[in-house]
């Protein structure tokens, strides 16, 4: 970017699709928002994608919730990256697997979740 010219990099985020934040852990991007697909890939929310090239990653918490009526609904809100933890906020009843989870997750970067949302 020290050019000006913006290069090719694109992940592919579904057209219509919204990041509300973003997060970087090594050659991982991962983001959330309102996208239900990312490189032609269904996501539910939540994706990883290779800083260096763009690619999507297994990476697939699949944010999901049984209400979608409210105006500002946002399943993935926020996100936070602490000791190889991803934390993720938002909208969302239910994750990977249809584990109930409201609100907030926690997931390893291979997208294993945690046993708890809150670490002790």
């Amino acid at each position: 970017l020290a050019t000006g010219v913006v290069d090719s990099w694109d992940p592919g985020l579904v057209a219509g699709g919204v990041v509300n934040d973003v997060a970087v852990a090594g050659d991982s991007v991962y983001v959330v928002g309102v996208f239900t697909a990312v490189g032609g890939t269904a996501r539910g929310h939540a994706a990883a994608v290779s800083a260096t090239s763009g690619a999507l990653l297994p990476w697939d918490p699949h944010l999901d919730a049984a209400f979608t009526v409210a105006a500002n609904w946002q399943p993935g809100r926020a996100l936070e990256i602490v000791d190889d933890l991803v934390y993720v906020g938002g909208d969302f009843t239910q994750v990977v697997g249809g584990t109930t989870r409201r609100g907030l997750a926690v997931f390893d970067a291979s997208g294993v979740l945690q046993a708890t949302d809150i670490p002790t």
